[in-house]
């Protein structure tokens, strides 16, 4: 997909038992996001879901798994958009 035709991301993430999950809509102008508030030492499961803005039913879906470190006072994930 090309990226001028993006119209909005759906970032989602969860832990492997999904206890702590969330979904959100970012505007097509965000480039990062910070995942904050996650638990040390666990897994979890990024999906990043690029919708286009000329076909409605267009969409592409990078997924990965990233562990967060065992000891940190600030534990968070960045993502990058682009």
């Amino acid at each position: 997909m090309d990226m001028d035709s993006v119209n909005e991301y759906e970032l989602y993430y969860g832990n492997d038992d999904k206890s702590h999950a969330n979904v959100y809509t970012l505007d097509k102008s965000v480039t990062k996001y910070k995942l904050t508030g996650l638990f040390p030492n666990t897994m979890y499961r990024i999906e990043l879901t690029a919708y286009s803005s000329i076909d409605p039913f267009a969409r592409e879906r990078l997924t990965i798994q990233q562990r967060t470190k065992e000891f940190s006072k600030k534990i968070f994930i960045s993502v990058c958009l682009r």
